[in-house]
């Protein structure tokens, strides 16, 4: 195994290269990656490797003076340079100083870095042997430390104003974790996991005799650190939720779950925060009201509107989990769903236009307590607009009939004229009316003709003729199905 130490002041560089190393199956194992000159000489005074990696420029002592600092104490080192500067100053330096190779990072690809690594190792053993360079202390005074006490961190990311917390397809979390594990090993204090490829949590280490309140500000510390880092290099928030303190690193896998459950800081801020895992008594379950007036009034929207609105804010001051307010959700539109069927014989996924953004699935995907609440707005919204266009559309039609009812008027003249197909009218029709075309328009033709027959100047042929009846006798037997009462009955005592 070769043993390799990378020095690079640029993280997400210095972490590339890592993992680039690390991933190439080849027997390499990067064993330390240092932001600066400084950090390397620590390591080497306690560790041990076989090939150095190093950038020139770098903030403090540059990597060519590191150099040469460690052929005097680490006898055998290969040394590897990894520069943007083709200056021939800097490659005559480390010439002078014995580099082992020089290489411009732009000319370089990730296995062509593999390749010289292998090389130069194959090289130096056929030269000198299979020793390898050695260092008996060789173990970290922070690692052999005995009593220790430890707090798990579970983080989720969120880009600003995004509705779903970063997976996969947003981000390489594996990134992410090198990034945050470098924040712990700033203080030695602690490992960064990944778990299913995107659920990220910490396990942070501190002293037996550390007070409570200086385990706190080491936590925060690093989730100052974190947040910032996240920022920069993701341009997203960070949203941490910490346990409670305990000794027994087996318990790990039963804290994390805990601490998993618990995490709601992201799904009720919009900004990054730092949250604890809180002790208490099971929370009541908060129902999100319904409302009680017709349904698609103008009434019925402000009070929907306004009991989600206070349905989310209890369940912020509450701590529900965020889970139990997003199965609230699914009831409520499950329950609205109901509703436009029932009133209306709608369906809520058709008058949306897209099933997929009523489902449970999709629902469960928000991240964000504010963004769950534009989305139930834009339902309701949505549903209001679609309602209000359908009433819009009847209103034409049926002033259509009322324009036309004079006339023979068939269903298919006024379909045609309303761009609809026969069937589709029909179905429009019956669910806007709850009548069939012919049904309604007998209707408003018996109505007409109700206050015709007031004038005892038209006869009843004429009266039927001008409400659009030609055959007085069909006329007649209508009159008499649809009021009640004969013609004659009506004429002599109208009321």
């Amino acid at each position: 195994m070769v043993r390799v130490v990378i020095v690079e002041d640029e993280m997400l560089v210095r972490l590339g290269v890592k993992m680039s190393l690390e991933d190439s199956g080849a027997q390499i194992k990067v064993e330390a990656a240092c932001a600066s000159a400084e950090d390397a000489l620590e390591y080497f005074e306690e560790n041990m490797a076989d090939v150095l990696l190093t950038d020139i420029r770098l903030p403090g002592m540059d990597g060519l003076e590191l150099i040469e600092r460690l052929k005097k104490t680490v006898p055998g080192l290969i040394t590897v340079v990894l520069s943007c500067y083709e200056e021939f100053s800097y490659a005559r330096k480390a010439m002078e100083l014995g580099v082992d190779k020089y290489v411009l990072k732009h000319e370089l690809s990730e296995d062509e870095l593999v390749a010289i690594i292998e090389k130069l190792y194959e090289e130096k053993h056929i030269r000198g042997g299979n020793e390898k360079n050695e260092r008996p202390s060789g173990r970290r005074v922070s690692e052999a430390a005995a009593g220790q006490k430890y707090r798990i961190a579970y983080i989720v990311l969120r880009k600003k104003e995004e509705s779903h917390n970063l997976c996969t397809d947003d981000i390489d979390f594996e990134i992410a974790v090198e990034v945050l594990q470098e924040i712990l090993n700033i203080r030695h204090n602690g490992e960064c996991f990944l778990r299913h490829s995107q659920e990220i949590f910490c396990i942070i280490r501190f002293d037996e005799d550390k007070r409570e309140e200086e385990m706190r500000q080491q936590t925060l510390d690093f989730y100052e650190n974190a947040r910032k880092s996240m920022k920069k290099y993701f341009n997203a928030n960070l949203y941490m939720n910490v346990s409670k303190v305990f000794k027994e690193l087996e318990r790990s896998r039963e804290v994390f779950e805990k601490v998993k459950k618990d995490e709601s800081g992201s799904f009720y801020n919009e900004s990054s925060c730092l949250s604890y895992i809180q002790d208490g008594a099971e929370k009541k379950p908060i129902r999100l009201g319904r409302s009680e007036k017709q349904i698609l009034s103008d009434e019925w929207y402000e009070e929907t509107v306004r009991n989600t609105e206070n349905f989310l804010w209890e369940a912020r001051r509450e701590s529900v989990p965020p889970e139990d307010v997003k199965n609230e959700v699914v009831k409520f539109i499950y329950d609205l769903s109901g509703l436009l069927k029932k009133y209306y014989a709608a369906d809520l996924e058709e008058w949306m236009g897209d099933g997929e953004r009523t489902s449970y699935t999709y629902i469960s995907r928000f991240g964000s307590c504010h963004s769950l609440l534009s989305y139930i707005k834009e339902i309701l919204q949505a549903l209001m607009d679609t309602r209000q266009k359908e009433v819009s559309e009847y209103n034409k039609i049926a002033r259509y009939i009322d324009e036309n009812y004079m006339r023979e008027l068939s269903l298919k003249e006024v379909s045609e004229h309303f761009h609809m197909s026969a069937p589709y009218f029909c179905q429009y029709f019956k669910k806007y009316t709850g009548s069939t075309f012919v049904q309604y328009l007998n209707q408003v033709r018996i109505e007409k003709a109700s206050q015709l027959l007031g004038n005892p100047e038209l006869t009843t042929d004429e009266v039927a003729g001008l409400v659009g009846i030609f055959n007085t006798n069909y006329f007649l037997r209508l009159f008499k199905k649809m009021t009640g009462r004969t013609v004659g009955e009506y004429r002599s005592d109208p009321s």
